[in-house]
């Protein structure tokens, strides 16, 4: 019985460092999201394509969530190549996703384009998790 209730108490605390990692990452991908619609916005405002300023604005706010990602998944960790190079897949899914996203909005529905940037990035912000949690930093976490 004693065993039982340790048991249920480590399976408590994983779930809860589970949501902890959750609502952490849902954080640093705000502030990364509030970097890459204020370099979108810019970059459109310079009269770059909004393509280009789509993938442009995502390479720099996936920049700073490297770096967020590594304290949210791995904090004080030695961080391999392979990670480096796992992230750098994961941002090139996202910038694909991305175009395809935004080349489809732009064809099909031609209007707002920030619309659909928000709908590529909430897309990239869901598979960016899983892909950190499981793909990027599985080794380390």
């Amino acid at each position: 019985m004693l065993i039982n209730s340790i048991l249920d108490f480590q399976n408590i605390r994983k779930l809860i460092i589970s949501y902890r990692k959750f609502f952490l990452f849902i954080g640093a991908g705000a502030v990364c999201s509030i970097i890459d619609i204020g370099l979108f916005m810019i970059f459109m405002n310079l009269s770059i394509p909004i393509i280009p300023s789509a993938i442009l604005s995502l390479f720099f706010a996936n920049i700073l969530s490297y770096y967020l990602s590594t304290l949210i998944f791995a904090p004080g960790q030695k961080h391999s190549l392979r990670s480096v190079i796992s992230f750098a897949v994961l941002v090139l899914a996202g910038i694909i996703l991305t175009w395809v996203v935004m080349h489809l909005w732009l064809t099909y529905v031609g209007i707002y384009p920030l619309l659909g940037k928000l709908i590529a990035g909430f897309g990239v912000m869901i598979g960016g998790y899983f892909g950190r949690k499981f793909f990027v930093f599985n080794s380390i976490t």
